[in-house]
């Protein structure tokens, strides 16, 4: 945005149903400017046709605030707080779905300092259909996965007929290992994990 590197927006076109696919816009949620970069930007429609994005804030030196935030095409696209206290920063990807039965998902690695290490564990929020804000974090794994890196990777997220699944990789088992959970009640509550994909 305005040629300056530095600073990162979410940016995103419109276009109407056709076959032109024309786009106009650009178009950009209500700017926050405490914050300079703003990662991972996603969006998706709810239940009532509602254009929803979320994406995570990462503020300036030497403190390097983080944040998530979404905006409400009905609220005029302004940024709302995601209730989170240990947001990721741009290391640790974000994954946003809208489920099945219309609630608005938003996934990260919670990035936790204990002093000794820093727990980076899957988080699901949760905006449940026909509501205008995410609930507190969902806890996501069973283990806990202490790392002084970046792991530069998240959690992913898909919506089946029967349960909502999440998938991501960590070295909990002392391997570098691929893992899948399932939850039966829209993310409430996760399986143990299991493992699909074993260490090279």
């Amino acid at each position: 945005k305005n040629g300056d590197p530095t600073n990162l927006w979410p940016i995103w076109h419109s276009s109407p149903a056709g076959a032109n696919m024309s786009f106009g816009g650009p178009l950009e949620p209500g700017d926050d400017s405490g914050s300079q970069w703003k990662h991972f930007p996603q969006l998706g429609f709810r239940g009532d046709g509602e254009l929803w994005l979320a994406w995570i804030e990462i503020g300036p030196a030497p403190g390097y605030d983080k944040q998530g935030f979404f905006a409400r095409e009905s609220n005029g696209f302004l940024s709302e707080m995601i209730p989170s206290v240990n947001t990721p920063c741009d290391c640790c990807q974000a994954n946003f779905i809208i489920g099945n039965n219309g609630d608005a998902l938003f996934t990260w690695r919670s990035e936790v300092d204990t002093g000794n290490a820093v727990e980076r564990d899957p988080i699901l929020f949760i905006a449940p259909d026909g509501q205008n804000s995410f609930t507190s974090e969902v806890e996501m794994s069973t283990t806990t996965w202490n790392l002084n890196q970046c792991p530069q990777q998240g959690v992913q997220l898909a919506d089946g007929p029967d349960a909502l699944h999440a998938t991501w990789a960590d070295t909990t088992d002392g391997e570098y290992t691929t893992w899948v959970v399932k939850s039966t009640d829209g993310g409430q509550n996760w399986s143990t994990e299991l493992e699909v994909a074993p260490s090279l």
